[in-house]
């Protein structure tokens, strides 16, 4: 089956489980890039319900596929610090990573981020490890019965990703600019990166501080969660192709 077929089929599916969408669906061009941002958009807005085998074993062949064309980065041949032989600082694409674990950036709804190609470091993940990832992640917040406290790691599998866990934790929230030499010191907390100010997605221009080599993990059975939208905040109940949707694909 040709790359464009593949996803048509995905987006079938999903259209079929999401027929509230189909009208708008219709309207991305019959063209692999376009029907690509559709398909990551409908994963991203789809809940979670069961999985369609079917589904499941097409999804993993194409995310399987674009994840060995980006190439993987081994963790385990990166340089490490002169500080630290067990740190080591890497700046990249964080789905290409292949270690132990990746740390997501959650909400405290810990169930990925829904808003349709969104930039976060959440929807990257997510949309990179398939469905099955939203699906682990729903399981454990509905057994924890509870919005996830910061400060918190719950660790899942990784799925279609290179690394063979995600772990997810929420972070402080600060609102506003700040200014840290103002009250509060807020923007000690919002460091630039390289690239930041021209738009770079997270995925793209993350900086990872990555432990490895001798550095134990958390164990499994936690609730997972990614920062694309607000807990309370339902998910959008329209998007265009032709909107401000710009799926990232990794590079």
């Amino acid at each position: 089956m040709e790359r464009l077929e593949q996803i048509e089929a995905l987006n079938q599916i999903l259209l079929a489980e999401m027929p509230e969408y189909r009208a708008q669906g219709e309207q991305f061009p019959r063209e692999e890039g376009e029907q690509r941002r559709l398909l990551r958009s409908l994963m991203n807005l789809r809940p979670p319900i069961p999985l369609d085998p079917d589904f499941l074993a097409a999804q993993d062949a194409l995310l399987s596929a674009e994840t060995a064309e980006k190439g993987v980065v081994d963790g385990e041949i990166l340089v490490p610090t002169q500080a630290d032989p067990r740190i080591v600082l890497w700046q990249g694409d964080i789905t290409r990573l292949r270690a132990d674990a990746i740390v997501n950036a959650a909400n405290s709804a810990l169930q990925g981020c829904f808003h349709p190609c969104h930039g976060c470091i959440d929807n990257a993940i997510h949309s990179a490890a398939g469905l099955q990832l939203r699906d682990e992640c729903f399981r454990l917040m509905e057994a924890q019965g509870h919005p996830e406290p910061n400060g918190r790691a719950k660790l899942t599998g990784g799925y279609n990703l290179p690394a063979r866990h995600v772990l997810h934790t929420v972070g402080p929230i600060v609102r506003g600019a700040g200014d840290p030499a103002g009250p509060g010191g807020a923007g000690l907390l919002l460091p630039r990166l390289p690239g930041a100010g021209g738009g770079a997605r997270p995925a793209q221009r993350g900086l990872l501080l990555y432990l490895h080599r001798g550095v134990p993990l958390p164990q499994p059975g936690g609730r997972p969660d990614c920062g694309g939208h607000r807990q309370g905040v339902p998910p959008p109940k329209d998007f265009h192709p032709k909107g401000d949707l710009q799926c990232f694909q990794g590079s």
